[in-house]
């Protein structure tokens, strides 16, 4: 751009000098030389493109919120207009995808509001009036499970993400199987009879993620504190019960309504939709 000014300006100068002065034809020449030298060098200096390369991010699993950092090595020649980082679900993510902006100052963001059991792609960028610029590209998958905890009740839990989870009966047929504690969702488990298939609690059970195995069908008491925390749960859309592990009878077991959130009690065959919960490490 400034090569261009400089050549306007040089044939400006060139044309006041001919038509203005009475410089001889050798002086305006040398002039014409020296100010052409001059443009010359300022085209031929060429324009530093910012360097910015990935700092430290959680690697593995990553969780449904985590914190990254960039590091910007050079800021170019130009000023910086913004930085950030950018995430998709599929390689080279540009700023077309999802776009968390930073300060150049710290360089860092909050990466939040992921899908559980992801793949993730993501680049750092630098832009300015020119361009935008990225960093080598990092990948990590979320984790199927979150955390909630929940002060007040003293419940610390991980939760399986269950928006994919299909509804399961409470047990495969009637009958007292002593699975009545209001509090220990685990010991509960351990009584209900059935198959991953057919069984709620047995499905929990069955479960191994991200190296865990001891997920369960959380008791009355342990499903009343989540459930009044249920704009944090992730559920199918068409869930309007989950199953607790504790049974009322030979025939019910206790479910709470996402309706009224009150405990409702079921037929121990009926289907309903559930969670499965751990206790947090």
């Amino acid at each position: 751009m400034y090569g261009i000014i400089c050549e306007a300006l040089m044939i400006k100068f060139l044309y006041f000098l001919t038509n203005h002065t009475t410089m001889k034809t050798p002086w305006i020449i040398a002039a014409a030389l020296l100010i052409t030298v001059s443009c010359a060098k300022e085209k031929s200096t060429p324009i530093e493109n910012p360097q910015v390369r990935m700092g430290y991010t959680q690697s593995g699993n990553w969780p449904y919120g985590f914190w990254t950092s960039a590091i910007l090595d050079n800021q170019g020649s130009l000023p910086v207009k913004s930085v950030g980082f950018c995430v998709a679900t599929h390689s080279m993510p540009d700023l077309s995808d999802k776009v968390y902006f930073s300060s150049i100052d710290t360089f860092t963001a909050t990466i939040d509001s992921l899908s559980p059991h992801t793949q993730y792609y993501m680049r750092a960028f630098v832009s300015n009036s020119e361009n935008t610029f990225f960093s080598e590209e990092i990948t990590g998958a979320t984790s199927s499970f979150y955390a909630l905890n929940i002060t007040a009740t003293k419940i610390d839990v991980e939760i399986m993400d269950s928006i994919s989870f299909q509804s399961r009966s409470w047990a495969a047929q009637s009958g007292v199987v002593g699975a009545d504690s209001p509090t220990d969702g685990l010991a509960n488990t351990s009584k209900i009879p059935g198959s991953s298939q057919n069984s709620a609690a047995k499905y929990c059970a069955s479960l191994t993620v991200d190296g865990h195995s001891d997920w369960y069908l959380p008791s009355d008491k342990e499903l009343y504190s989540i459930v009044q925390n249920s704009n944090q749960l992730r559920l199918a859309s068409n869930a309007t019960s989950l199953w607790s592990s504790t049974e009322s009878d030979e025939n019910q077991a206790i479910s709470y309504s996402l309706k009224t959130f009150s405990p409702e009690l079921r037929d121990k065959t009926e289907m309903s939709h559930f969670i499965c919960i751990r206790h947090k490490d």
